[in-house]
């Protein structure tokens, strides 16, 4: 049993090892930050006294963090976009993950999570042709609760996941600053307030745990999450209030989290 369980960890760490490699050419600290973290969870294992991992175990209740990273239109740096919303690779919290099966493979999901994304400043100032100016803005917000279905394929050390949720989620738009000279020597002044708003969403997910023990997994998971609120926002210039801005925007993105989680009965 216990060269088995050598034999497990090796496999994770070579896995855990390969997709740290990749990511790390994206060359973003706060990927590398990321992933400190997850391994930090990792070098767990090895502390851990090795048991016989119980196949019976039908449930998990997890906790996990990585990168969120938005995809599509959310994503998108083209300034004559109708719905480019210039976000970056952001941070994912998953604050609840629980699964639990209620037949052999079959069963129920539940996430709660949330996500932060700066805006590309950079690129909205490159591509707008405003000239001289300076940009400030917050970063968007994410967060989502969902629950939903649940595809499990069991063993005595890796569990498959596979899951589809629905929900609500909660959206925050940047407060937003621009300011300097124009392309004609003008000066130009816009702040647009931070606008929230209630949304549907929905996750499509799936998700590798290793049964450390009886009692902890720990997890792998890869979502795509979608949602399209209506923001409403204040728009003021130099005169002071200008007028409301009312857009829907796809917040559309993809996480990679890892973390810990406890086996349930």
């Amino acid at each position: 049993m216990l060269q088995s369980f050598e034999f497990s960890k090796e496999l994770l760490l070579r896995i855990l090892n390969y997709i740290t490699s990749k990511i790390l050419k994206l060359k973003s600290n706060t990927m590398k930050k990321i992933l400190l973290i997850i391994l930090c969870l990792t070098i767990m294992i090895p502390l851990v006294t090795a048991q016989e991992a119980d196949i019976n175990k039908r449930g998990y209740l997890g906790i996990s963090i990585g990168a969120a990273i938005p995809v599509g239109e959310f994503g998108s740096t083209d300034i004559g976009g109708e719905y480019s919303g210039f976000a970056k690779t952001g941070l994912s919290f998953q604050l609840i993950n629980f699964g639990y099966r209620l037949g052999k493979n079959l069963g129920i999901a539940g996430l709660w999570s949330g996500s932060a994304f700066n805006m590309d400043v950079d690129a909205l100032v490159n591509n707008s042709g405003l000239g001289a100016v300076n940009v400030e803005a917050d970063p968007w917000s994410f967060g989502a609760f969902m629950g939903g279905l649940l595809i499990s394929i069991p063993s005595d050390k890796f569990d498959i996941d596979f899951r589809g949720l629905i929900g609500f989620s909660y959206g925050k738009t940047p407060e937003m600053t621009i300011s300097g000279y124009d392309i004609e020597g003008n000066y130009a002044f816009v702040k647009q307030t931070s606008g929230t708003s209630n949304s549907f969403a929905y996750d499509l997910g799936v998700g590798i745990r290793y049964n450390v023990s009886r009692l902890i997994c720990i997890n792998l998971l890869l979502d795509y999450m979608g949602s399209k609120p209506k923001f409403s926002t204040d728009l003021f210039s130099a005169n002071g209030y200008y007028g409301k801005s009312e857009f829907d925007q796809p917040m559309n993105h993809i996480t990679i989290t890892g973390g810990i989680g406890f086996r349930l009965k």
